[in-house]
């Protein structure tokens, strides 16, 4: 599996992050343990690949008391402002040369690691004079929802005590709205997350719309 110690390996092919999917996955090949694919990405949506977990070196079947159980760990990491980063692979059973998407199913799920990237220290101040000139400032990022909150609160973007939930919306939620809740949700909030490229241009020219 993919927490052994195995230094002879052989990366054959690999698909780069996409922005859409939210991972990243290799095909590797060991020189003793064969060919499995190494997917890295965010939790929420590596998650829905996996139908196993791995529990002492077994895999074990992967039943919603367990998604429940990470997904409250991920939110609690999230919640300190941490970047969150699941692991998952699968062994292959015969030679392959090739990566696509479509083999990106049955999933082992590993784990997460929770990475700290804290703000420059000068950022709370220059938000602070924004808001005092009377700039909006808007975050719109990649990151989970709780992530974004998180690092808000840190850098006075929104108060300590404000309720998180109104003040963040996702790119999945923005894809639903219609023309007219799209162009008012974005006059009125100021912290996207999880968001692609593609929903970045359509924010910043729909804020062009509205004269900003």
């Amino acid at each position: 599996g993919i927490i052994k110690d195995r230094l002879n390996k052989e990366k054959i092919d690999d698909l780069p992050f996409n922005s859409e999917l939210k991972y990243r996955a290799s095909l590797i090949k060991h020189e003793r343990d064969g060919i499995e694919i190494q997917v890295v990405g965010a939790p929420e949506n590596v998650l829905t690949y996996c139908k196993w977990i791995l529990d002492k070196n077994s895999k074990k079947l992967l039943n919603s008391n367990l998604i429940k159980e990470n997904t409250e760990k991920i939110n609690s990491l999230t919640k300190k402002g941490m970047r969150v980063i699941a692991i998952a692979y699968k062994p292959l059973d015969k030679e392959n040369k090739e990566l696509s998407p479509t083999q990106i199913n049955e999933l082992i799920f590993v784990g997460f690691v929770g990475i700290r990237d804290p703000p420059r220290k000068e950022v709370k101040e220059a938000i602070r004079k924004c808001k005092e000139a009377g700039i909006r400032v808007i975050m719109a990022t990649g990151d989970h929802a709780g992530t974004a909150i998180a690092i808000a609160k840190d850098i006075g973007l929104i108060a300590e005590d404000e309720e998180s939930t109104k003040n963040v919306v996702t790119d999945t939620e923005l894809q639903k709205m219609s023309k007219s809740e799209f162009s008012k949700t974005v006059r009125n909030t100021n912290i996207f997350a999880r968001l692609t490229p593609r929903m970045k241009l359509r924010i910043a020219t729909e804020l062009q719309a509205q004269g900003e």
